[in-house]
């Protein structure tokens, strides 16, 4: 699957495979990604490893360590992802996590964040990926957060 700036894509899948896949891929090329993961990064760095630093891995935990970024503020999450677009150019922005978002701060404000984020994306070569596992989510309304994506990808 080739990854096309300026879109949004909802990789509807158990365990993030199709999206590291994509990740290695394009880190390889060179790309610049930003990781924000309910997964710790020791545990990332081992699946996407990247020497050059072309990876940046924010991991949602209410811990203060550099690494962390609190899942009850959304709009850090925000700010850091829209610092993260104005600073890389063809930067790719992935989301794994939604449902810790969710649990911490409801539906609805979560699916905001994501519409704000999508429409700051007006470079053609950036482009967002979320990696979601429909089962997690608290609300079941994963037809809404469809709604507001480019791509679906999901599985079969």
């Amino acid at each position: 699957m080739e990854i096309t700036g300026g879109k949004l894509y909802l990789f509807i899948e158990r365990v993030p495979l199709r999206t590291h896949l994509i990740l290695r891929k394009e880190l390889a090329n060179g790309r610049k990604v930003l990781y924000v993961s309910k997964n710790p990064p020791v545990v990332l760095e081992n699946q996407l490893s990247s020497e050059d630093g072309s990876l940046q891995l924010k991991w949602l935990s209410p811990r203060t360590d550099k690494n962390c970024i609190s899942p009850m503020n959304l709009t850090m999450i925000e700010d850091e992802i829209c610092k993260f677009m104005e600073s890389h150019k063809d930067g790719i922005i992935v989301i794994n996590g939604l449902e810790v978002l969710e649990m911490w701060n409801g539906f609805m404000p979560m699916v905001k964040m994501v519409e704000r984020i999508k429409e700051k994306l007006v470079d053609p070569e950036k482009a967002i990926l979320i990696s979601l596992d429909p089962k997690n989510l608290v609300s079941n309304n994963l037809n809404r957060l469809e709604r507001v994506t480019d791509v679906v990808v999901a599985p079969g």
